[in-house]
Order: C-alpha cells, then structure tokens, then sequence
C-alpha cells in the first residue's frame, strides 16, 4: 500500500508540475506565433511599399502637352531638314512636266482682263427680292447691249440664209427669258442635257412654257 501511495503522490506531483509547465509552453509558442505573424506583416508590408514605390504617378496635363511637345519637336525639325533647295531654276519629273523651283516674280501690271471688279454689294445688303438683286447684277445698261449686238449677228445669219423668219431680232424680254432658262438648268442640274431633252413636252413643260428650242439655236 504504502508503494501504491508513494506512486500516486509521484503521480500527482508529476501532473502538477506537467500542469506548471503547460502554460509557459503555451506563453513560448504563443510568443512565438507572434514572431512568425510579425514577421509575416513585416514582409508583406514591405511588399506593399516597395510596390507602391514601384508605381509611378499619372502626369498631368501640362506634363501630357510637355511631353507630347518634346516629342513633336524633333518630327518638325526633321521634317524640316527634308526641305530640299535646289540652285537650278527648274525640275523635269518623269513625266516630262518641268516644275518651277522658285515662285515667279510678277512683271508689271495685271491685265484688265483678268481683274474681277467687285459687284454692288453695299446696294444689294438690304435687297431681298431675287428679281431686283438679279437687275442690280444686270443691268438696263447691260441688257441693250447684249440685245443690241445679238440682233447685229442676226441680222448677218438672216443675210447669208435665205429662211429669214427663222432670224428675227429680239428684245429686252427674250434676253431675260434667256437668262432664266440657264439659270434654272443650273439650279435643277439639267445642264448637261441637250436642247431636245430640255424643250421636250413628254419630260417637262417647265422650258418649253418660257420659250421655244429655237431660241437657243
């Protein structure tokens, strides 16, 4: 009995000291847990700043036009070596068309054929019906004069052609029916069309209602 004792007390004493010991191992790897997570922290968050550290920031917009300008620069200046000037006056392509190497200069005057005079602009600024801004452009004057040298070369195609009721002379009225008829061809894009078509009473009476085929002949 006495050796069963001795072997329980041996028993409670080493429970007690295994129980005494538990809590610093618990303390240790508890510690040491909290090492190992520090260290995990530790690293990832060193992670984290070398990769924010490794991200470079948006440019603004002045930075964008900087940018974009130092990089057109030089595709200007190259552009502009390409510039070639070449001491001969003139260059023959393949084609055999000669190209000018130089702007010409202008000698003397312009000929007064080739100056556009200006038409009544500041008269017509308030002028809103298309028939007063169409006599404005031409005018009485003008129209005498162009009945006046038609009916000139009428009366030499009635001399040398022997049906003279085809060429009579005109008027006023039959130059500005004229006048109408182009410009309405233009207007409808008819142009391009033949008298016959124009003056044909199947397709449009619109020509043949001003005036007869016979007056453009």
């Amino acid at each position: 009995m006495g050796s069963t004792n001795l072997n329980e007390h041996e028993i409670l004493a080493a429970l007690i000291q295994s129980d005494d010991e538990l809590p610093c191992e618990d303390t240790d790897s508890e510690e040491a847990d909290h090492q190992s997570e520090d260290e995990v922290q530790s690293d990832t968050e060193e992670g984290f700043v070398d990769e924010i550290q490794e991200e470079q920031p948006t440019p603004s917009g002045s930075n964008i036009l900087e940018e974009q300008s130092n990089t057109e620069q030089p595709v200007s200046t190259s552009a502009f070596r390409r510039i070639v000037a070449l001491q001969q006056r003139t260059v023959r392509g393949r084609n055999k068309y000669c190209w000018s190497t130089s702007k010409p200069t202008r000698r003397g005057r312009v000929s007064a054929v080739n100056v556009v005079q200006r038409g009544p602009s500041r008269v017509c600024r308030n002028i809103y019906d298309p028939v007063i801004c169409f006599n404005m452009f031409f005018t009485d004057a003008i129209i005498m004069e162009i009945v006046r040298w038609t009916n000139a070369e009428i009366s030499l195609k009635r001399r040398a052609s022997m049906t003279g009721a085809t060429f009579r002379d005109i008027d006023e009225d039959e130059i500005r029916a004229l006048f109408g008829i182009l410009v309405m061809t233009a207007v409808r894009k008819d142009n391009h069309m033949s008298t016959d078509e124009l003056f044909d009473r199947y397709s449009s009476m619109l020509y043949v209602s001003v005036n007869d085929k016979h007056c453009l002949h």
